[in-house]
């Protein structure tokens, strides 16, 4: 049996159009939502994907 390594997805920094707030998540929290910044490997946004 050969066991399957993939990476985990990365997270990037999406900021809210209604009120500018900033959350950091591996998708979209939905529409109203915009890409801020990213990838990063971590689930607060500090470590910059290489």
């Amino acid at each position: 049996r050969l066991a399957a390594h993939a990476a985990p997805a990365p997270f990037y920094k999406w900021q809210s159009k209604l009120d500018g707030q900033v959350a950091c998540m591996q998708t979209s929290p939905g529409d109203g939502w915009v890409r801020l910044d990213g990838p990063y490997r971590d689930l607060r946004c500090r470590e910059p994907l290489r």
